[in-house]
C-alpha cells in the first residue's frame, strides 16, 4: 500500500495540475487497501492500471524514468498479491520469505535494464515497413504465447 502511494506521489510531484493526479493516486491506494481489507484480488489490477495511466497520460519528458516506474509497479503488484496469498495458504516459514523477497527484488532489478532496452529500441528511429511491422507483431505474439505457457505451468507435484 505504501509503495502504491509512493508511485502516485512520484508522478504528482511533476504534474501540472497536480490535483487530478493526486486524486488518481489516492484512488489507487484505496483500491489496494480494499483488496487487502477484503482479501480479494480483483481491485489490484485496476489500481495498477490507474498508477500506470497516471504516469503515461500527462505530457512531458519522463521516458527515462519509465523503466524504474515500471519496476516499482512490478514490486507493488507482487507484494499486493503476496499479501493476499499469505491469507489463503498455510503460513510460510521464515526460510521461504527471504528467498522469495530476494527473487521479487531481483526480478524488479532485472526489469529496469530490460525496460531501458525497450525504450531505446522504441526511440531508434527505424523506418516502418511491412517487414518490420510483421516482425514486431510476431514478437508480440511470441511474448503472449510464452506468458500463456508460463501461466499454465505448474510445479512438479502440484494439483
Amino acid at each position: 500500500m505504501a509503495l502504491s502511494a509512493a508511485l502516485g506521489a512520484a508522478v504528482a510531484v511533476e504534474a501540472e495540475p497536480a490535483g487530478p493526479v493526486v486524486a488518481g493516486a489516492a484512488g489507487a491506494v484505496l483500491l489496494v487497501s480494499l483488496a487487502l481489507v477484503t482479501g480479494r484480488a480483483a481491485p489490484i489490477p485496476f489500481a495498477l492500471v490507474l498508477l500506470g495511466a497516471l504516469y503515461a497520460v500527462p505530457e512531458g519528458e519522463r521516458a527515462i524514468w519509465a523503466p524504474l516506474y515500471g519496476s516499482g509497479l512490478l514490486v507493488c503488484a507482487e507484494l499486493a498479491y503476496w499479501s493476499l496469498e499469505s491469507r489463503v495458504t498455510q503460513p510460510v516459514h521464515g526460510d521461504v520469505v527471504t528467498p522469495r523477497l530476494a527473487a521479487v527484488l531481483l526480478l524488479a532489478a532485472a526489469s529496469v535494464p530490460a525496460g531501458a532496452l525497450v525504450l531505446l529500441a522504441a526511440e531508434a528511429g527505424l523506418d516502418r515497413s511491412p517487414a518490420t511491422t510483421a516482425v514486431a507483431a510476431l514478437a508480440v505474439a511470441g511474448c503472449v504465447g510464452l506468458l500463456a505457457v508460463l501461466a499454465r505451468a505448474r510445479p512438479a507435484g502440484a494439483p
